[in-house]
């Protein structure tokens, strides 16, 4: 399905008016929003969003999931990580809604896991970066991912924003713990567009990689 173009005008202070919040969650088929206060948003998304000429576009793509998510509340936090592309996108688009400033969690690259130390005949899975300059943990990502999803109490939605054809490895890994944690997620595509709400990663554009760790992750493990 083609993405579908939405122009969004804003105030002279940047945030959305309530008259395209409306259009477009009724385009959407969203209802109004009744939940406790403040909302509670958890968000991930791919970094290679807003990239390559597209950041119109992907920033379309993620104003729509956090009204779909929300409607026209302000009284909402977006818990969210600092990767470069869709966490950036959803940030910004949670400020120009005019949410409550958002709860970012940022990866510690630097600190050592359990995985990272060596053992037996195993080096451990700590890796040097491209510079040369010292080691990271590579899963990073993931345990702050976890500690976002894990946040007390739990969030009432989540949204997470995929690339079309990427591995989407931190997203997938993400939006698999918000599902399995219980929360209401909602997932978008870039190439089907701000549009179109989906329940997993897009069955037409993902790989079959993340479809299969989808159902894998989501369908088979018992919740942690």
């Amino acid at each position: 399905m083609p993405a579908e173009r939405v122009a969004f005008s804003t105030r002279p202070d940047g945030t959305v008016n309530t008259r395209t919040i409306g259009i477009l969650a009724e385009r959407l088929g969203s209802r109004e929003v009744v939940l406790d206060s403040p909302v509670l948003v958890t968000g991930t998304g791919s970094r290679h969003l807003g990239k390559e000429g597209h950041t119109s576009r992907d920033s379309a793509l993620a104003m729509a999931a956090l009204i779909h998510a929300a409607g026209a509340r302000k009284d909402v936090l977006l818990r969210i990580g600092d990767a470069d592309g869709g966490d950036r996108l959803l940030i910004a688009a949670s400020r120009r809604l005019g949410w409550l400033q958002p709860k970012i969690f940022r990866a510690d690259w630097g600190a050592w896991c359990s995985c990272c130390y060596p053992l037996g005949n195993s080096p451990g899975h700590r890796r040097t970066h491209k510079s040369g300059d010292g080691t990271y943990c590579p899963i990073a990502g993931m345990i702050r991912n976890s500690k976002i999803v894990g946040a007390s109490p739990l969030s009432h939605r989540g949204v997470a924003l995929f690339q079309a054809g990427q591995k989407n490895a931190g997203t997938l890994d993400c939006a698999t713990k918000m599902r399995r944690a219980g929360i209401h997620l909602t997932c978008w595509c870039d190439e089907c567009g701000p549009t179109v709400p989906l329940t997993g990663p897009c069955r037409e554009h993902s790989r079959p990689s993340v479809l299969e760790r989808w159902q894998e992750e989501t369908f088979a493990r018992p919740a942690a």
